[in-house]
């Protein structure tokens, strides 16, 4: 699972599969650090059923930070790093 682990002995898998995406997003696919660790973010929100997007009368309301400068990306390093 790639929300937080649930015992103390995932923690280390857990870093390893959510680097492994955060990795292949900016390796492979171009985005910057920053960028990848917000995708990862954003993604979990979305599967743990959060709305990304609200509809309302005056048009769209993100449900989402969208303020990239929390520097989110720091915490997907590879442990060796």
């Amino acid at each position: 699972e790639l929300t937080e682990p649930k015992s103390a002995d995932m923690v280390t898998e857990w870093r390893r599969l959510r680097g492994s995406i955060h990795n292949r997003l900016v390796n492979d696919y171009g985005h910057c650090a920053i960028c990848a660790g917000d995708i990862v973010e954003y993604v979990l929100a979305v599967l743990k059923g959060n709305d990304g997007v609200k509809q309302t009368k005056a048009g769209l309301e993100w449900q989402w930070d969208l303020n990239p400068s929390n520097g989110t990306a720091a915490q997907y390093q590879s442990p060796d790093q």
